[in-house]
């Protein structure tokens, strides 16, 4: 229990408050304490302005303020680094661009911009010129055509890269000068990839010239393999009869004939269906295990361009080899199946995903799910055989 002296200080110590405000309450009011009270009252019984109720106020306004002003810093300190830091740190700050709001890149990629057309450092250059692409910044387009002309390949690969996202008609014209200056005696992959830019554009007024340096002994093997492959992703139909001779020529390299086949099944001539099936026969009735193996690539690219042209004998087939004990081969398998949407294999598909031992198989089956659901986004394999180094075959 509490001592009751306690109590008695309590009750002095209120009665000594209410005496000091009792001459005030109720003593006698001079004139001036009388003005400033009619003031106060005044100014307290006055209605707030519309800017007054409308501000926030309490402990979450300064948070907001406080918020605003950290975030206001560090992008201030993002613009800093990217304009004064080492050349890595740079780059790095460059590259965080994209992930910010969309509401706060623009200034940001006005200055990537710059950096990518006046940069000194060829580096800083080049990413400059992938990011503006992985934001899709379609003002730049200009940008990335004038760095075609770059003395860097790598400057002029980025640019493609930027073009290739933006899927810039500007870029047909430019592309195709810089093909027909280009030493196709190398093997360059800035000329690779100009090339694929131009299939997915489906810009078939450089296909006869194309052709031409396909069949130019001159001609590196590494370029002659994408221009097969542009005749089919840029539907030059008139290439068909060009492409079959490649895939009936016993001499060429598998690797070549089966990426003339995937630009046939691509092309959509029926009229190729019998010829296909004829070399898919060969292969089958190869005796030796070792040379009907080697022939695997293009086997699947035979069955693949059958279901595409319509022949669904061959599914069964297909489906078979994306169940096969290697993983490379099912990954190539399912690789063809995706590309040639095949609806029937999506109970396979779906359980490759949950179950099968090789990440490369499981990858490949989640992509050609997209694929059969319309929603990949992705381009599909340039390479038709290129899923067969790619896929791991460990957990």
């Amino acid at each position: 229990m509490k001592p009751r002296t306690t109590r008695s200080a309590n009750k002095s110590r209120t009665d000594r408050r209410r005496a000091i405000a009792r001459p005030v309450l109720t003593g006698p009011v001079s004139g001036k304490s009388f003005v400033f009270l009619l003031v106060l009252a005044l100014i307290c019984a006055a209605p707030l302005t519309a800017e007054q109720a409308a501000a926030p106020t309490g402990p979450d306004t300064t948070k907001k303020t406080g918020d605003a002003e950290q975030r206001a810093a560090a992008l201030a300190g993002l613009e800093n680094q990217m304009r004064y830091a080492a050349a890595s740190e740079r780059k790095r700050a460059i590259r965080r661009v994209p992930d910010l709001k969309p509401e706060e890149q623009p200034p940001f990629l006005t200055l990537i911009d710059q950096f990518a057309r006046e940069d000194l450092d060829y580096s800083i250059r080049e990413v400059s010129l992938r990011t503006l692409g992985q934001a899709k910044h379609a003002a730049s387009a200009e940008t990335m055509i004038k760095a075609l002309e770059d003395d860097r390949p790598e400057v002029v690969l980025a640019a493609i890269a930027g073009l290739d996202l933006l899927r810039s008609d500007a870029a047909k014209a430019p592309l195709t000068a810089l093909l027909q200056k280009a030493d196709f005696s190398e093997n360059d992959p800035t000329v690779a990839s100009a090339i694929r830019l131009l299939a997915r554009l489906q810009h078939r007024e450089v296909a006869e010239f194309l052709k031409q340096k396909a069949e130019d002994k001159a001609t590196h093997g590494g370029l002659r393999l994408p221009i097969v492959l542009y005749f089919g992703q840029a539907g030059a139909r008139e290439m068909n009869d060009y492409l079959m001779t490649i895939v009936k020529d016993e001499e060429a390299e598998i690797i070549t004939r089966s990426y003339a086949v995937n630009s046939v099944g691509k092309l959509g001539e029926k009229k190729t269906v019998p010829d296909l099936r004829a070399e898919l026969d060969k292969i089958r009735n190869l005796p030796n295990p070792r040379e009907r193996a080697r022939f695997s690539p293009l086997k699947l690219q035979l069955l693949t361009a059958l279901v595409r042209l319509g022949d669904d004998s061959v599914e069964k087939e297909l489906i078979a080899a994306a169940r096969d004990d290697d993983a490379r081969v099912r990954v190539r398998a399912i690789a063809q199946i995706g590309e040639a949407r095949m609806a029937s294999a999506r109970p396979l598909l779906e359980y490759i995903v949950k179950h099968d031992a090789s990440v490369g198989a499981r990858r490949a089956a989640t992509k050609a799910l997209k694929q059969l659901d319309g929603t990949d986004d992705s381009d599909e394999a340039e390479d038709p055989a290129a899923e067969v180094e790619a896929a791991p075959t460990e957990n």
